[in-house]
Order: C-alpha cells, then sequence, then structure tokens
C-alpha cells in the first residue's frame, strides 16, 4: 500500500472511527476522497454512516486514487466499488476498512477489527459489493424480483385461506399470518388446495406465475452464478451481513434491496427439488443455490429463517470460508456466536493462533455452567483444531492436553455471571411482588421479544446494577438481542441477562 502520512491518530479510549466521503466528479476523472474522524457512539440511530461490504480480491494494490490530496493505492475490486458509488450520485460518510483503518499499523488495525460487528451493525446502510456485472446479472435480479413478488402474493393468499371463511379480519391479524407463514408455509400443499383454472376457465394468475418460474432456466442458472460469486465465501462476509440493519446489494450498474433476495431465497428453500425433475437444469439450479454459501448467509441473516448459533455451529458452517490472515477464521465469527463472550477475546493479530483458542475455551467455560459444559468446551476446541489445524502431530497434542487442564479446572463463579444471577433473581422478585407493570400485549411483538425489552428496559432503570454499568449504546447489543431471543426461546433464562452489553 502506498503512503498513508495523511492518517491522523484514532483515541482508542473512545469509538473513534474514520470514515471516507466520495468527491462527486465525472466518471472519466480520477476517484478522489476525503477522510474524517468520528466518535460513531454519539450517533446511536444509525442516520450518519454506511459501510462498504466488499471481497479484497487478489493479492496487489493495482489502482490508484486519491485521498487527502494524495496518491493511494487499492486493489482491483475496491476501485470499482468506488467507482461505481460515485457514478451512482454517492456522496454520503461511508466506512471502507482498506482505507478507513490504517493498516500499516497493527495496533490501529487490531483494535478497529475488534469494532467491526458494532461498526456494521450502526452504519445506516451496507452496501454489499458483489463485483462487477456479469453477463447473466440481468436475468439474476429480474428472476429474483420476480419470485420475490410472487412470494408475496402468495403469503397474502395464504393469510386469507388460513383465517375465518367470512375473512373478516382486520389488518394487524393478516400482516401477523402473512409472517408466520414465511416461516411455516407449505408450498406444495398450499398450491394443492387451489384450483387451476378460475370461473372464467383461465388458468389463475397464481397457478401461470408458478409455471412461468420453472421454464425461465437461464434465470435459474444466473441466480446460482450469483449467489456462489467468491464475495461470498469470505469469512468476514458473514459477520458484515447478518449484523446490518439495511442492506442494499450492488453488482455492476445493478442494485437492488436484499430484503427482495431474502425474500426469493425464503421461496426457494421451501422447493422440493425432486418434485421439478421434469426439468432437470432448473432442478440442478434449486439444489446449487439451496446449498450455496449466498444462500447460508442470506438465510444467516433473515429473521424468520435463522437462529442464534453457537460458534461451534459456525465454524462448521463456515468451514470452507476463505480468509488471507488466518486469525480471522475466529475473530470473524466471534461477534456472531450466542455461547462467547465477546469482549473476552480482544483482537490481537500478534497472539499465536493456539492461544487465541485456549482464550476461546475460557470465555465458553466462564459462561456456560450448564451440565455437560465441559464435554462441549471439548468439542469446541475440537471445532477450532479443524477450522484452524495445528500440522504438528507434538504441537497438536500438546495444544489438547492445555486445553483439557483449561476444561478441568474447578474456576470459581465469574463476577459476571454473579450478576447475571442476582439480577435475574432480582427481577423474578420484583416481577412476583408487583413491582414490574406488565407489558401491553398489543402489538405485532411475540411474547418473548416482549419479554426481553422489558427486561432491558427495567435492568437499565436499575442504573448500575451491582456495581456493574450498562453500555449507553444499544448497539453495542444489537448482536444481543438476537442472542436474547434465542435463549429466551430455548427457555434459557441465565443466558438472557448473560447477552446484555455489560461493562466491568
Amino acid at each position: 500500500m502506498s503512503s498513508n502520512t495523511f492518517y491522523q491518530p484514532l483515541d482508542n479510549s473512545k469509538s473513534q472511527i474514520r470514515l471516507i466521503r466520495i468527491i462527486p466528479d465525472a466518471d472519466h476523472h480520477p476517484i478522489r476522497c476525503e477522510l474524517s474522524i468520528i466518535d460513531w457512539e454519539l450517533y446511536p440511530k444509525h442516520e450518519y454512516y454506511d459501510a462498504l461490504s466488499y471481497e479484497w480480491g487478489d493479492v496487489g494494490y493495482d489502482r490508484e486514487v486519491n485521498v487527502q490530496g494524495k496518491p493511494f493505492m487499492v486493489r482491483e475490486n475496491l476501485w470499482h466499488a468506488l467507482h461505481h458509488l460515485r457514478s451512482a450520485k454517492f456522496n454520503c460518510p461511508i466506512w471502507i476498512d482498506a482505507i478507513c483503518i490504517n493498516q500499516d499499523d497493527p495496533e490501529e488495525r487490531s483494535a478497529q477489527v475488534n469494532k467491526m460487528d458494532m461498526i456494521y451493525g450502526s452504519a445506516k446502510s451496507v452496501h454489499v459489493w458483489l463485483g462487477q456485472e456479469g453477463q447473466q446479472s440481468t436475468a439474476a435480479f429480474g428472476l429474483l424480483e420476480e419470485i420475490s413478488d410472487f412470494f408475496k402474493l402468495i403469503l397474502k393468499e395464504a393469510a386469507f385461506e388460513t383465517s375465518v371463511a367470512s375473512r373478516e379480519i382486520s389488518i394487524f391479524t393478516h400482516i401477523k399470518k402473512q409472517v408466520v407463514l414465511k416461516e411455516t408455509l407449505d408450498l406444495y400443499s398450499f398450491f394443492s388446495t387451489i384450483s387451476d383454472y378460475q370461473k372464467d376457465g383461465n388458468v389463475s394468475d397464481l397457478w401461470k406465475t408458478w409455471y412461468e418460474l420453472f421454464t425461465k432456466d437461464d434465470g435459474w442458472r444466473a441466480i446460482t452464478n450469483l449467489l456462489n460469486r467468491t464475495y461470498w465465501s469470505r469469512i468476514w462476509i458473514v459477520q458484515e451481513y447478518v449484523l446490518a440493519h439495511h442492506k442494499t446489494l450492488h453488482c455492476g450498474r445493478h442494485i437492488i434491496d436484499t430484503r427482495f433476495i431474502e425474500l426469493a431465497l425464503t421461496f426457494i428453500q421451501k422447493l422440493d427439488p425432486g418434485k421439478h425433475a421434469v426439468n432437470p437444469g432448473i432442478q440442478e439450479s434449486i439444489l446449487r443455490i439451496q446449498s450455496s454459501p449466498g444462500a447460508l448467509i442470506v438465510k444467516s441473516a433473515t429473521p424468520w429463517l435463522s437462529l442464534r448459533r453457537s460458534l461451534q455451529e459456525l465454524l462448521a458452517a463456515c468451514k470452507d470460508s476463505k480468509a488471507s490472515e488466518p486469525r480471522d477464521k475466529i475473530y470473524g465469527l466471534i461477534g456472531l456466536a450466542m455461547d462467547i463472550w465477546e469482549f473476552d477475546i480482544k483482537t490481537d493479530y500478534r497472539k499465536p493462533v493456539s492461544e487465541i483458542k485456549f482464550d476461546v475455551i475460557r470465555s465458553y467455560i466462564s459462561l456456560n455452567w450448564h451440565r455437560d459444559r465441559k464435554k462441549d468446551a471439548y468439542k469446541l476446541w475440537l471445532a477450532l483444531d479443524n477450522m484452524l489445524p495445528e500440522t504438528q502431530i507434538s504441537a497438536r497434542r500438546e495444544q489438547e492436553r492445555i486445553t483439557l487442564g483449561i476444561i478441568d479446572q474447578e474456576l470459581p463463579t465469574p463476577p459476571r455471571v454473579q450478576c447475571i444471577q442476582r439480577v435475574i433473581k432480582e427481577f423474578d422478585t420484583a416481577l412476583q411482588g408487583g413491582r414490574v407493570p406488565p407489558k401491553d400485549s398489543a402489538g405485532s411483538r411475540s411474547e418473548s421479544q416482549q419479554g426481553l425489552d422489558h427486561i432491558y428496559a427495567w435492568v437499565k432503570s436499575q442504573g448500575k446494577p451491582f456495581g456493574m454499568g450498562i453500555t449507553s449504546n444499544w448497539q453495542k447489543g444489537q448482536k444481543g438481542r438476537s442472542q436474547m431471543n434465542h435463549a429466551c426461546a430455548q427457555a434459557e433464562p441465565y443466558k438472557v441477562l448473560s447477552t446484555l452489553p455489560f461493562t466491568s
């Protein structure tokens, strides 16, 4: 990378990040950017900056841009992303790791990487850059939007079909049923209840669209190629995509809101390839889409398709993901795991991989105290070793010995766990004593979500419960909110408050 003398140091005691603004200009002019520094905790409502999620690409800094009036070399793929954003008249402050982090400063790099889940979780929008347009990009985007619109019609019709015969239902009930049906609807059972023909003898619109969808071989192949692009194979993409509140997907000149993709993939995941054997090409495409890395990541970010996962499950799901830095295969997933206290794992690219594994096991043991925790901790170590294997047999045996020693230690209950236990007990006591008024059950939020909101509001109202503060920026707990939902659904109350962003 070229000279980086224009970087002003960041204050790591604050939540400071750099942002760039792409200066508007004609397409044939050099790309120029301006840097600024902000404290993102001052912007808690996702209203100030965007972020870019992209693939770094092959090693080599091939294209020149201008940053703070000085030449700066970036890789080919980022140059095309910047050029596309400028052509699209994009002028919002944006966070891009290759430029906003001083890559030549290991200490800053570690500190900023440690904040990446918060950076992407706090962004107003994340722009997903898949790369330049391919020959079939138009067909892929067109069919994705068509499938999404078709699925909306199915959900709308299915919601009415499962209601009272008179169809006298409220708009809220109707919408709520559609949300539930996204997860539970069996497409083939639904179509078996719908007549092929309308009263006038014409094929019904739903059946007509259903038939037409499975004649578009080129479109299905194009979606397959789109979701198997190398962008989806990067380990950091999982976190960047999952934590973003709003995403737009860019492929060359094509731009699409990822909500279309999420709906379309929900539909495709419900398809049974065996029932479409009449067209072997489409049958193969359905199978490849359902198992594609892109579908896996989109599914992980889609509320009605995903559950918060353990680190062991994430390691298994992302075993084929790529990272130029081996440590990123752990660091890139910690921010998503429901059973690891992410603040225990400080990003440090100077630390040996084996030590990072030990840190993960210690964090797991300190947060999880169920009956099988030692057995599960060993399984987690095996998953870590499978992701980042130790090639020397003697070294692996030594690491296993140390790991077993960590697991077998009779450690005292960590202070944060004691705090969580006391908060839960205090909350239960307050609830039983009527000091916590019941929440209004009206609205579309589930009981578990209402309960979680209520617990969070109650804990926050206590100020600093038991000497431990709760972070003022709830963005830090966006992962926690989803983890809390999962913990509540799994009847694991001790995990509910363990996912709140406590600071010791």
